[in-house]
């Protein structure tokens, strides 16, 4: 039992009335804040606060580093013209992320007006022309609008670098915009790090497939980059480390054996995936006579000036005009890609042996265009605003005119005449060009008799040359026979025949006897340059200096020309005994005699490596872009809306019935045309309509439009409803041109699809 004095007794305390009454005075309230703090919106604590300067900066960091990846497609690691913009824009993100943070209301609004100042920006700084005091104009807009929709896609359509010009430049920032918004966006209202920093990825990928980086760029680039990344992670923890560990382990070999970067030590030898194989080729100007129908005219009338040529640093064998590398019995054609004039033009694939700079200035005379004089192995072209094609040197023009001037600078290899003579043939150059069809009899006998058994290999392409050359004579004089078809080959070619052409015919007769054997070879036609010089110094190019001439591609040294027709006995290779056309001259005389047994088989001409050109892309790289583009597509309601647009009027057409269904096929197939770039006009009948897109749908889609058209003009005139099935049959015909227009490029389809051009009245 406890003692007495250890029992605990209550104490007589008395507590205050008014302590009692504050302290619930004080709960109540408490209570009331924690009830307005769950109900008051997130404003009251803002997402500026949660995501914070650093991250935000490091987001804003990483969209514009990734836009400078374009730098080099336009000529240099940072262009102004490129750089300024993006930088601008990437300035215009953070001010909006500062502007909520001093007014928190704004933060609803903090996306809009960011894209509204970044749009005024970009025109401000790139589209500065089209202002008027500094204020935005129409111009201004519609230039905004076709930055958007075109000038991503001209660049893709031009030689790299491309000109970093405002209309080609504009789709830049733009990206680093959109992208910017989109990262802070996220950052701020899901606090998603990894989130926030896919836009930028997305545009560096998009970076990487218009102008890959080379394996030191690219690394450099992918440790920058980390810095951003690392401030928009936060501070470095386990996970950041790991992130960083897993960047470095797999990012980086990757970027090394070429699945992004696309270089050279790719083992498979496989080029980048690249936007620009997938774009349309630009538009070239339409040809009103082939350069190769002309040769008998022109040397009939042998005076007419046509151009001059000066300040030459090496002497010039010739100059080509055009190149032909497809022949269909009856006509040749090219299938050159064409793209506008960049900065400068990559040398030739095929040529990677020695080479020496060249340069040259060309004034127009008598010459009519499209076609200009150009080189082969082209590096730049100043002065006239033309189309190029990159693996020949061939340029296009409409704006030919007398005095019309221009540069070209280009690269001529040079080879001794031993090394040329036991050089291997490139026949992958020309894998899918066969001659057509049945060659006939009379081709194949001179072949085997020019060649004998020798393997193909360019001592055998010079035993061809040879053979025609003292076989076969140069026709003279006036009435010279034209035509390059099978018919003028064979009678060129045949025994007790006329046995005399031009340079055409022994130029045509060249390349079919070439191809029967195996010897990859197309055909060329220009004018050589004659020897005499003019008292201004420089050489004036005539009628009678057109010619023909086939050439042969040869590995390492792209394609090499060849004169069957005798007609340039002196080479103007000038002093250097290394030119292209004196190792020619010399390669000749290390042929056998005539009646000497055919060479044994070279067996250092064994057949190329598959060509690189032809390999496919990355799946991986092309998947990633395509992701990016459908990101990007989302960012654009208008993106969205046409395509929806175009299906819902096309459902709505096919609900129609009787005559009316007739005319709903034909419009849904001439809105597709239009979509794809065919002009339409209210003068426009339908067959003048499927004239004008014959040129970008199959056989297959042209005979569907010729047989819809019969239907439309049977349906509306004949006075008669129209019988049954005839409905049917038109939209089986207008789905038949929508499958033909679906097999162009990837690009094409999508400028197509969103073209809302489609979607207005012809007018």
């Amino acid at each position: 039992m406890r003692p007495a004095a250890f029992v605990r007794r209550p104490l007589p305390v008395t507590i205050p009335w008014r302590t009692v009454r504050d302290v619930a005075a004080r709960r109540r309230e408490s209570g009331r804040a924690r009830r307005r703090t769950s109900d008051r919106p997130a404003v009251e604590r803002p997402a500026v606060e949660v995501a914070g300067r650093v991250p935000v900066l490091g987001a804003i960091a990483a969209c514009v580093l990734a836009g400078s990846l374009f730098g080099p497609a336009f000529g240099s690691p940072f262009p102004p013209a490129v750089m300024v913009p993006v930088l601008a824009v990437g300035a215009v993100a953070y001010a909006g992320y500062e502007a909520v943070r001093a007014r928190p209301g704004l933060e609803r609004w903090r996306p809009a007006l960011t894209v509204l100042a970044g749009l005024l920006v970009i025109v401000e700084i790139t589209l500065h022309d089209t202002t008027a005091g500094g204020l935005p104009t129409a111009t201004s807009l519609r230039a905004l609008g076709d930055a958007a929709r075109r000038s991503w896609l001209l660049t893709l359509q031009s030689t790299l670098p491309a000109r970093p010009e405002a209309h080609l430049v504009g789709f830049v920032p733009l990206l680093v915009l959109a992208a910017a918004v989109i990262s802070v966006q996220v950052l701020m209202r899901t606090q998603s790090q990894l989130g926030a920093l896919v836009p930028g990825l997305v545009v560096a990928g998009l970076a990487q497939a218009f102008h890959p980086l080379s394996t030191s760029s690219a690394v450099l680039a992918v440790l920058v980059y980390a810095v951003p990344a690392t401030a928009v992670l936060g501070t470095p923890t386990r996970l950041t480390l790991r992130l960083a560990a897993l960047t470095l382990a797999v990012g980086l070999p990757a970027l090394l054996l070429g699945t992004v970067t696309g270089t050279s030590v790719d083992p498979a030898k496989r080029s980048a995936y690249s936007l620009r194989d997938q774009a349309a080729p630009a538009p070239v100007p339409t040809a009103v006579v082939n350069p190769l129908d002309e040769i008998a005219y022109r040397l009939e009338h042998p005076d007419v000036p046509l151009f001059h040529v000066s300040g030459l640093q090496a002497s010039v064998d010739r100059w080509p005009l055009a190149v032909f590398d497809h022949f269909d019995g009856s006509n040749w054609t090219s299938t050159s890609r064409f793209r506008y004039l960049g900065a400068r033009i990559d040398t030739s694939p095929g040529l990677t042996g020695p080479t020496q700079p060249n340069r040259a200035a060309v004034t127009l005379a008598d010459l009519p265009g499209p076609w200009l004089p150009s080189q082969h192995n082209l590096n730049q072209v100043d002065g006239v605003d033309a189309v190029v094609d990159e693996a020949s040197g061939t340029l296009l023009t409409d704006s030919a005119a007398p005095d019309t001037q221009y540069q070209v600078r280009w690269s001529s290899p040079t080879i001794g005449a031993t090394a040329l003579a036991k050089a291997a043939l490139a026949p992958h150059a020309i894998e899918a060009e066969r001659n057509p069809g049945p060659v006939p009899p009379t081709v194949l006998t001179v072949a085997r008799d020019a060649v004998g058994d020798a393997a193909p290999s360019f001592q055998a392409a010079l035993l061809l040359e040879r053979y025609l050359r003292e076989n076969y004579r140069v026709a003279i004089g006036s009435d010279l026979p034209a035509g390059h078809g099978w018919p003028q080959i064979v009678q060129f070619l045949t025994p007790g025949q006329h046995g005399a052409g031009t340079s055409e015919q022994f130029a045509a007769a060249y390349v079919v006897l070439a191809r029967a054997v195996g010897i990859p070879a197309r055909l060329v036609v220009g004018y050589r340059q004659p020897t005499e010089l003019q008292p201004d110094g420089s050489y004036l190019i005539r009628n009678r200096d057109v010619l023909a001439w086939p050439e042969v591609a040869v590995r390492g040294m792209g394609w090499i020309p060849l004169d069957p027709s005798g007609a340039r006995q002196q080479g103007t290779g000038g002093a250097n005994p290394n030119s292209l056309a004196a190792a020619t001259a010399q390669a000749r005389d290390t042929l056998p005699p005539p009646n000497a047994s055919s060479p044994p088989p070279d067996e250092d001409a064994a057949a190329a490596p598959a060509d690189p050109q032809s390999a496919g892309g990355v799946d991986g790289s092309r998947w990633a872009v395509v992701a990016g583009l459908v990101l990007l597509a989302a960012l654009l309601g208008w993106l969205l809306g046409v395509p929806l647009a175009k299906g819902v009027r096309g459902s709505a057409r096919r609900r129609r019935t009787g005559p009316d269904a007739v005319v709903a096929a034909w419009l849904e197939a001439r809105d597709r045309l239009r979509d794809h770039g065919v002009r339409a006009s209210p003068d426009m009948t339908a067959r003048d309509l499927v004239r004008s897109g014959r040129d970008i749908v199959d056989p297959v889609a042209q005979d569907a439009l010729a047989k819809l058209v019969i239907i439309v003009d049977t349906a509306l005139w004949s006075g008669a409803p129209p019988p049954g099935g005839t409905a049917e049959f038109a939209w089986y015909a207008s789905d038949t041109v929508r499958q033909g227009l679906a097999r162009r490029s990837l690009v094409a389809r999508f400028v197509a699809a969103v073209d809302p051009r489609g979607l207005r009245p012809v007018r």
